[in-house]
């Protein structure tokens, strides 16, 4: 299945609002039926067909994304420290 934009903003939206998937402080985010149940209700929502597995892995795939491209700016904003440290020097 493609993800388009519209479809994967869709699934952020609807993901967010399922809290017991994302906030480990939840005290049900370790309660496999009700985390399985959250999926399901993602499902039931989105304006296409999909199944739980297919969205798991787009989380996944995003959330891999996101901690490189945040790697990506950490790595930036040190370089550009050490460069004006350097710089002052």
């Amino acid at each position: 299945m493609e993800w388009i934009n519209k479809k994967v903003l869709e699934f952020i939206h609807l993901y967010e609002m399922e809290n017991i998937l994302w906030n480990l402080s939840n005290p049900n985010h370790k309660k496999k039926h009700l985390v399985h149940d959250s999926w399901v209700r993602i499902k039931n929502k989105l304006s296409w067909i999909s199944t739980v597995e297919e969205m798991k892995k787009k989380k996944d795939s995003l959330m891999a994304y996101y901690r490189a491209h945040l790697n990506k700016i950490k790595k930036s904003i040190k370089a550009r420290c050490i460069a004006s440290t350097r710089h002052k020097s």
